[in-house]
């Protein structure tokens, strides 16, 4: 004979409950530890490793150049022209 299972407590049902809630934001927080190291930010949000501002400070002066001399090329493209 199979035996009947006695219906869980409020109490059980609650802390079941309370039990899923909690895994649920252990996971949101392990995720979004996941997504600032994704985004390449240290410890704390908005504060970049020395290793970073290095790298965007070589880009930008790469960038600058790369302008720099498609204004220079305009510029001798111009005189061409007006000649």
């Amino acid at each position: 004979m199979k035996q009947q299972q006695a219906a869980p407590t409020t109490k059980g049902i609650f802390a079941a409950l309370n039990d899923t809630i909690e895994g649920a934001k252990a996971s949101a927080r392990e995720g979004m530890k996941t997504a600032r190291e994704a985004a390449g930010q240290s410890e704390v949000p908005g504060k970049r490793t020395k290793a970073q501002l290095a790298k965007a400070k070589e880009y930008e002066l790469k960038r600058r150049a790369e302008e720099k001399e498609k204004e220079r090329q305009m510029r001798r493209w111009k005189k061409a022209s007006q000649k």
